[in-house]
């Protein structure tokens, strides 16, 4: 029997050994080489982390600055009002925003800003005015039966025996328009 329990005793001794050797070995191993590719790729999932929490709202354009700044107003006189009547729906239809659904209301993004001495009125949009704005304007105007004069900007029309001169500001960051001299 004493055979027996020294066996055991043995046994028991090399595996506590083993396991201590085990452990000594793991708490002394070789650290991973970290490269600078690891480094750059750890710090750039923590800006995307940042960036996916971050509700900070994106700054506004500066048109759309100016814009929410300007106060509308009403035509003075009677020919600003005919004119106005007749501009205002087209301008409108190029710069205002459908609506995403039909309960939503149609987002207005064109303001009338001066109306003076019943010739001129200068409206302005919540964002820079382009060639193709300018284009599509145009053509709107020429299915209404106004005929251009000049294509070009300040652009020339004739409506119903009226000259009109839309200066439209063509690409300006900072506020987008139109002046419209009659």
């Amino acid at each position: 029997m004493e055979q027996k329990t020294k066996s055991i005793v043995m046994t028991a001794i090399v595996i506590i050994l083993a396991m201590l050797i085990i452990c000594i070995m793991y708490l002394f191993k070789t650290p991973e080489k970290i490269t600078e590719g690891d480094i750059v790729n750890n710090e750039l999932q923590k800006l995307n982390e940042e960036k996916a929490t971050d509700t900070s709202p994106e700054p506004l354009p500066m048109a759309q600055v100016y814009f929410n700044e300007s106060i509308g107003i009403e035509p003075q006189g009677a020919k600003s009002q005919v004119v106005h009547g007749v501009i205002f729906p087209v301008l409108k239809m190029i710069f205002n925003l459908a609506p995403a659904t039909p309960e939503e209301a149609e987002i207005d993004n064109v303001k009338l800003t001066v109306s003076l001495d019943d010739n001129k009125l200068v409206y302005i949009f919540n964002r820079t005015c382009t060639d193709a704005d300018i284009e599509n304007f145009k053509i709107a105007l020429k299915t209404m039966g106004a005929t251009i004069k000049n294509e070009l900007n300040p652009v020339t029309i004739e409506y119903s025996s009226m000259n009109f001169t839309f200066n439209f500001w063509l690409n300006d960051q900072q506020k987008g328009g139109v002046e419209v001299n009659f």
